[in-house]
């Protein structure tokens, strides 16, 4: 009985294959990784033609999602043509969105060549629709034709020179009186045509019809330097409001900066960077001037 029983378990190993080899209902013709079966017939999971992937493997061959290609290489339906970033698809067609023709910038990319936006050159550079004739700071475009926005119409005044420009216009030798470094003079106001007086509140205003009318001061000059003086008083200072005062001695001083501006004419820049000149409301003098104009120019008459 015993060699009955090994005869036939010897038959039934003849007649099948193992498990996990040949045909079975889970495998047929092969193993779960060999040849073909249910799920992947024709091939294993990562190889040969599959329902999943038919001709290819996920990333091999062409399949249904990407047919002719991977999803980065060949065509595919949604970069026919190309990958997103070559050759020509739906999105760029002719070439990347940088490169090339697109719907976008047909003929170029958005800062080279054609496009809808700028057909014929890139934004800043010949010619466009929305700057006709030249980039929108150079040549003919329509907002300005004819010329940039600073070349067309009625010319522009010059700029004004600022405090720190004016200083290299202007003559930095005052010499109010050549070789007198202690000149007592009578300041003259240019424009207003009055004499300086020292008020009963001691500020400084040019109000006098006259130089008798008017105050002596002296200049006591350093260079382009200068201090001013009431004769026999005290010494003019800038105040906290930019108004010229005499109420102070030597060491409160202020010390003016003084340019020639003509014959005998001056004008006084403060240190707060500003001009000296006569305002409107009240003729005192106030170191607010930004630039060198009639109302900053003073004559100084010698006395002798």
């Amino acid at each position: 009985m015993q060699l009955n029983n090994d005869n036939m378990n010897k038959n039934n190993m003849n007649n099948k294959s193992l498990q996990g080899q040949g045909t079975n209902q889970q495998f047929p013709g092969g193993s779960q990784n060999q040849g073909t079966n249910q799920q992947f017939p024709g091939g294993s999971q990562n190889q040969g033609t599959n329902q999943q992937f038919p001709g290819g493997s996920q990333n091999q061959g062409t399949n249904q999602q990407f047919p002719g290609g991977s999803q980065n290489q060949g065509t595919n339906q949604l970069f026919p043509g190309g990958s997103q970033n070559q050759g020509t698809n739906q999105q760029f067609p002719g070439g990347s969105q940088n490169q090339g023709t697109n719907q976008q910038f047909p003929g170029g990319s958005q800062n080279q060549g054609t496009n809808q936006q700028f057909p014929g050159e890139s934004q800043n550079q010949g010619v466009n629709q929305q700057f006709q004739g030249g980039s929108q700071n150079q040549g003919t475009n329509q907002q300005f034709q004819g010329g940039s926005p600073g070349q067309v119409g009625l010319p522009s005044m010059p700029p004004q020179p600022q405090p720190q420009q004016q200083q290299q216009q202007l003559k930095s030798k005052p010499q109010p009186d050549s070789g007198n470094e202690r000149s007592r003079v009578k300041i003259k106001s240019v424009f207003d045509d009055k004499f300086v007086v020292i008020g009963r509140d001691v500020f400084l205003y040019a109000t006098a019809q006259n130089a008798n009318s008017g105050d002596t001061f002296r200049l006591i000059i350093d260079g382009n330097k200068a201090r001013i003086r009431e004769a026999g008083g005290s010494f003019v200072r800038v105040d906290n409001r930019d108004f010229l005062i005499a109420d102070t001695d030597r060491r409160g001083a202020t010390e003016f900066t003084i340019y020639r501006t003509g014959d005998r004419e001056y004008v006084l820049r403060a240190p707060n960077g500003y001009f000296v000149r006569v305002r409107e409301s009240d003729a005192r003098l106030v170191a607010r001037a930004v630039n060198a104009d009639e109302r900053t120019r003073f004559k100084f008459r010698r006395v002798d």
